[in-house]
């Protein structure tokens, strides 16, 4: 019996509409599972019996293509398995966040009562149990399908493909009607910070923060923006400085991600007269060299730019050590992006002096400032007098553990040297006997299966 005519007996018995809604739920196998259904649909008789021939010549294409996607099947159902581990693990970190919660709620009846419910439904095994089961019915179901469309085809029983079906089916429906669990704690925790606010609780910051992660959580794209931005304006009218960083670092790098530096900059902004109000001055200083890096970005926003960035390194003077230090290298950076170098590299050998001090300066600024003031001399032609800054700036990197900076050096201090990349590299690795964190370094830069290849 062939791929068609086993095919033929098993999905006689699998109504179109089965499939369709198995589509819904396995959204990667939907083009499969959405032609099988097609074609049963369009081969039936007018008695509502099947047509085999109809059905056969329907069904060609559609397994043709199928017996292509065995491998993608397999590739989706591993991405499946990995969405529902992401899912599970949510769930526990929701349950170790909620338990302080709920203890610091004991002096308020109402925000104990809607928090404790919230932890209930966490504890209810048995959605993450009616998951599971459609987890492995689903598997079981595909592995039967691609047993029939392999080349040659395993032999599989018609009655084992309706068998698997059916309990897809059976824990399909228990899914459908179990509730969404996440999505009824998401509702009890605004609902929570909706009365923590009202009465100006304690927990009216933590449980803002929870909220926009959860739900940026459940909904990654649309649902992340429109959370983090909603609890960012929500902290800046309730004059909440630490809710409204967090908040405010997560809307600046979507905006930035996006290319809108102007919504940065407003962040930016918003984030400085907040400081100022509240009368933080340090964190109000790195604001406005956020905003002013943001306005150099726009068309007509130099002016704007320099102005922010000369009140804001006022500011920082008299501030002094580590703010000072970040300031100098910030402004260097818009500077540099204005180019203006010379300007740049006098803030950045500033803020590189101030290291001289032991401990005045965090590591990560020092490694940034001798970055950015090598990459600004090979600019400028002088890849010599670039590379020792260059070199400095690996070496914190690596010593530090900071990936970022050792990528940005490294990639930098290559391009100063004549030789082909490859061979440059050996030899910087030869020259830092073999450091396991420049070995990751240049596995991540020339592919890890080369580097593993250069000698040790």
């Amino acid at each position: 019996m062939d791929v068609i005519d086993r095919l033929l007996h098993a999905l006689e018995a699998i109504e179109p509409e089965a499939l369709r809604r198995l589509a819904g739920h396995l959204p990667h196998h939907r083009a499969i599972f959405e032609g099988l259904a097609d074609a049963l649909a369009q081969s039936t008789a007018g008695d509502g019996l099947v047509d085999p021939l109809a059905l056969a010549r329907r069904l060609a294409p559609a397994l043709e293509r199928a017996a292509a996607s065995v491998d993608l099947l397999s590739q989706s159902l591993v991405e499946s398995e990995r969405r529902l581990r992401a899912d599970e693990s949510l769930r526990t970190q929701l349950r170790a966040m909620l338990r302080p919660f709920v203890e610091g709620a004991a002096d308020h009846e109402r925000l104990f009562t809607l928090l404790s419910e919230a932890e209930g439904r966490l504890a209810d095994d048995a959605p993450w149990e009616a998951a599971r089961r459609t987890q492995g019915a689903a598997t079981a179901l595909i592995e039967a399908l691609s047993a029939c469309l392999a080349d040659p085809p395993r032999e599989v029983h018609p009655e084992t493909l309706i068998r698997r079906h059916a309990e897809l089916v059976a824990v399909d429906a228990e899914l459908r009607t179990a509730p969404d669990r996440l999505g009824e704690v998401l509702t009890l925790l605004e609902r929570a910070r909706a009365q923590a606010e009202a009465v100006e609780h304690g927990l009216r910051g933590p449980l803002a923060l929870a909220t926009a992660r959860l739900r940026a959580a459940l909904d990654p794209a649309d649902g992340s923006r429109a959370a983090w931005q909603q609890t960012f304006d929500r902290a800046v009218d309730a004059d909440d400085l630490e809710v409204a960083l967090e908040a405010g670092r997560r809307v600046q790098a979507d905006a930035l991600g996006q290319g809108e530096h102007r919504r940065a900059g407003r962040i930016a902004h918003d984030i400085a007269a907040l400081a100022h109000r509240t009368g933080a001055t340090e964190v109000g200083v790195i604001a406005r060299l956020e905003q002013a890096l943001a306005a150099a970005r726009e068309p007509s926003g130099a002016d704007d730019a320099r102005r922010l960035a000369g009140q804001a390194l006022d500011a920082a003077e008299a501030v002094g050590g580590p703010v000072l230090a970040q300031s100098r290298l910030m402004a260097g950076q818009l500077f540099e992006h204005l180019g203006e170098r010379a300007r740049a590299r006098a803030l950045f050998r500033s803020t590189l002096a101030q290291s001289d001090v032991p401990g005045a300066v965090p590591p990560a600024i020092v490694g940034r400032a001798a970055c950015e003031l090598g990459r600004s001399l090979h600019a400028e032609g002088r890849p010599d007098a670039a590379r020792g800054h260059l070199e400095r700036a690996l070496d914190l990197g690596l010593r530090s553990g900071d990936v970022r900076l050792q990528d940005a050096a490294l990639g930098a201090l290559l391009a100063t040297v004549e030789a082909p990349p490859a061979a440059a590299a050996r030899e910087l690795l030869r020259a830092h006997a073999n450091d396991p964190a420049l070995r990751a370094a240049l596995g991540r830069r020339f592919g890890e299966v080369a580097v593993a290849r250069w000698p040790a």
